[in-house]
């Protein structure tokens, strides 16, 4: 229920924030999207990148703003961004 273990729920699983408004989270990063090209993520003026599996485990990191994708097996992830000041912004890929 938190960043570091993004996924709840019983049968299809959903990220923790998409079930209540209340813990939507408020920091919105106008200059910190997040692309993925189906083998690469690149998040701009990110300080590292995370990537976590179904079960909330993270499965790849890096301590910059691009992450390769080769190494996950195909399936639903989510993708979480931090700058330096330590705001984060989040995305869900698909890896086929």
């Amino acid at each position: 229920n938190s960043y570091d273990a993004p996924w709840s729920g019983d049968g299809l699983p959903v990220l923790y924030f998409e079930n209540e408004k209340q813990s939507t989270p408020t920091v919105e990063l106008s200059n910190n999207s997040i692309s993925y090209d189906g083998m690469t993520i690149e998040a701009y003026n990110a300080s590292n990148l995370a990537i976590y599996n179904m079960q909330g485990v993270r499965v790849a990191w890096a301590d910059a703003n691009i992450l390769p994708t080769r190494q996950l097996s195909r399936g639903i992830y989510i993708v979480v961004a931090t700058d330096a000041q330590h705001n984060t912004t989040t995305r869900k890929i698909i890896v086929q």
